[in-house]
C-alpha cells in the first residue's frame, strides 16, 4: 500500500474522471490509470465501474470511502511517528499535538510551562490521545471539537475558533443562510470537516456550489486563501495581519483546545488566542 495510492483514489471519487483526477495529481492519464489498478490488485477487488459515465464506485469502492481519509491519516501518523522515534533528546518532555496547534498555540504553552527541552511529534487527535494511553508522550494537545468531557486529565489551554475568510481582493457572494462560492473545504473524513459540516447543518446554513477546492490541512487551505483562490475557515490563531484576510462575520465557529497529560499538575493560566482581523 502507498500513500499515493489513497491520494490517487480520492482524487478519482471526487472528480469520477481519470483524465481529471490524473490532472490534479499531476501526471498522465496512463500512469495514473496503471497507479488505480496496482490499488486495486493490492486490495484484490475493482474498486470502480468503468463502463458508466461518470465513472462510478462498485460496493467495495463505496466500503473504502468510507475509510480512505482516516486511512490516510493512519499512515502519514505511522511515518511520523516511526521517525520520531529515532530521537537525539531521550530525556526530553515528548509532547504530541496536531500540525495547527503546533504552530499557533504551542509557543506560549511552551513558556508557561517552562519548557526548554522537549520531543514534539506532529499527529492527528486520535494518535495523540493513543500515544499518551501507550505512555509514549507526556502532554498532548488537542482540538476538543466535539465538546468530548471523557477525555481525562485535561484542561483548557486556549479558545480557537474557525473563522471564514477571504483575500481581501477577492470577491465572495453570500447571505445569511446561503454561501455560494467560491469555497474551499476540509476533506469530509477530517474532525475540521465534519465539525465545519455540522455547525452548517445546526444553523441551517446551506452551501449552494461544491467547493472549488478541498484539503485535510488548514495550512494548505490558508495559502489558498492567501493565493485568492476563495473563502475557508481557518483556525484564528493561525492567522497573520500580513495575510491581509477579512473574516466574514456570523460564519465563526468556536472551540476550546485542550492539554491532555498523564497526571501532570495543569497550569490554571489559559493561553490567550488573539487575530488582528
Amino acid at each position: 500500500m502507498k500513500l499515493e495510492w489513497i491520494e490517487d483514489f480520492i482524487a478519482l471519487e471526487r472528480t469520477r474522471n481519470f483524465t481529471k483526477a490524473a490532472e490534479q495529481r499531476n501526471t498522465t492519464q496512463p500512469a495514473y490509470s496503471r497507479r488505480i489498478v496496482n490499488l486495486e490488485e493490492w486490495f484484490g477487488v475493482p474498486l470502480f465501474l468503468r463502463n458508466t459515465r461518470p465513472i462510478a464506485l462498485t460496493p467495495s469502492g463505496k466500503a473504502l470511502k468510507l475509510r480512505i481519509h482516516n486511512l490516510r491519516s493512519d499512515i502519514i501518523d505511522i511515518r511520523r511517528i516511526v521517525a520520531s522515534a529515532a530521537t537525539q533528546l531521550p530525556q526530553a518532555t515528548k509532547i504530541y499535538t496536531t500540525n495547527t496547534i503546533a504552530i499557533g498555540v504551542l509557543s506560549e504553552w511552551l513558556l508557561t510551562h517552562g519548557i526548554e527541552k522537549y520531543a514534539l511529534i506532529v499527529a492527528s487527535v486520535s494518535a495523540c490521545l493513543n500515544a499518551l494511553d501507550e505512555g509514549k508522550a507526556d502532554f498532548a494537545l488537542i482540538p476538543n471539537l466535539f465538546e468530548n468531557h471523557n477525555i481525562k486529565n485535561s484542561y483548557i489551554v486556549a479558545e480557537d475558533s474557525l473563522v471564514l475568510c477571504h483575500h481581501s481582493d477577492t470577491r465572495i457572494k453570500y447571505d445569511e443562510k446561503n454561501f455560494h462560492h467560491p469555497l474551499l473545504m476540509y476533506s469530509p473524513g477530517t474532525a475540521y470537516g465534519q465539525f465545519i459540516l455540522k455547525n452548517l447543518n445546526d444553523r441551517d446554513i446551506t452551501l449552494i456550489n461544491e467547493p472549488v477546492c478541498e484539503s485535510a490541512s488548514a495550512e494548505a487551505l490558508l495559502s489558498q486563501v492567501k493565493a485568492k483562490r476563495g473563502a475557508a475557515w481557518i483556525p484564528k490563531s493561525i492567522i497573520s495581519d500580513k495575510d491581509q484576510l477579512k473574516i466574514i462575520q456570523g460564519f465563526s465557529f468556536p472551540y476550546k483546545i485542550l492539554c491532555v497529560h498523564n497526571n501532570q499538575p495543569p497550569n490554571p493560566s489559559p493561553v490567550s488566542v488573539t487575530c488582528p482581523l
